[in-house]
């Protein structure tokens, strides 16, 4: 290759090593999210069928059936429709687009790792594809961790109590998973980016290895989570929080101002 063209060529290929190291880790927070929602799903309904490219979901219940309980495992087998599995798997279950811009590459890209429930299984797409075809309208912009820190931790103030209980055991859940991050990451040299390195194959051996080490840590997280001593604690903690919420006049019109956003938004909706 010509000198004059190296340079050229050199950026380039940074440019397609980039994208490609994104994709990868957005292919695996997408599985991580899929892992969470199979084990820990916040939804419970008895069965699904689809009609073309509508969803119905039968006896569905968002309060679930146990009071003391608000994540459980995904309660449906769907074999067979993987794209259909996914859609369900992360149904309600919106989270933040996060964004990233290489100023080298000068390419502004989201991940979506919800997208299935919309029918975009891909989780990484150009800003512009996510802003035109994602997205009915771009409202404002926030930090990343907005939504798990401001908007999630305002649930706390209403004086309902399904709101509570569950917002405390996905606290629990999320504190529990991130004190794994270091055992995790030392079964793969210390540093979790090492996942996404090597050869396409490389890469799907070290994240299905990954995805398992993370399945077993979930899976003892949730066993903790819901053992009966844990869930006294959590029940005299939900119910004083809620006796506060409760006594507070300003809490219940926090509520009647949800509920009007929440029915508003159904009607733009439909």
């Amino acid at each position: 290759m010509p000198e004059a063209d190296w340079g050229q060529h050199k950026s380039a290929c940074r440019k397609l090593q980039a994208r490609k190291t994104l994709g990868r880790a957005a292919l695996l927070l997408q599985a991580i999210m899929y892992r969470i929602r199979l084990h820990a799903s916040p939804l419970l309904f008895k069965s699904v069928r689809s009609e073309g490219s509508i969803i119905y979901l039968h006896g569905f219940q968002f309060d679930g059936l146990d009071p003391q309980r608000h994540l459980n495992p995904f309660p449906v087998s769907l074999d067979g429709d993987r794209s259909l599995f996914e859609a369900v798997l992360v149904y309600m279950g919106c989270t933040e687009a996060m964004m990233y811009l290489h100023s080298f590459a000068k390419e502004l890209l989201a991940v979506d790792t919800t997208g299935a429930q919309y029918g975009y299984a891909d989780p990484l797409c150009s800003w512009r594809d996510f802003e035109q075809h994602r997205s009915g309208k771009i409202n404002r912009e926030y930090e990343f961790g907005y939504i798990r820190r401001e908007v999630y931790q305002s649930l706390e103030m209403y004086p309902v109590r399904h709101f509570l209980a569950q917002k405390i055991e996905k606290q629990e859940l999320a504190k529990a998973l991130e004190e794994n991050i270091p055992a995790l990451a030392r079964e793969h040299g210390g540093k979790l980016n090492a996942i996404l390195k090597g050869s396409d194959a490389a890469f799907k051996q070290a994240r299905d290895r990954f995805l398992d080490q993370f399945e077993d840590y979930l899976g003892a997280s949730m066993t903790k989570l819901y053992a009966p001593e844990q869930m006294v604690r959590r029940n005299k903690e939900v119910e004083r929080q809620l006796s506060q919420n409760m006594a507070d006049p300003d809490n219940q019109k926090r509520l009647d101002g949800l509920m009007r956003f929440l029915v508003s938004q159904e009607i733009d909706d439909s």
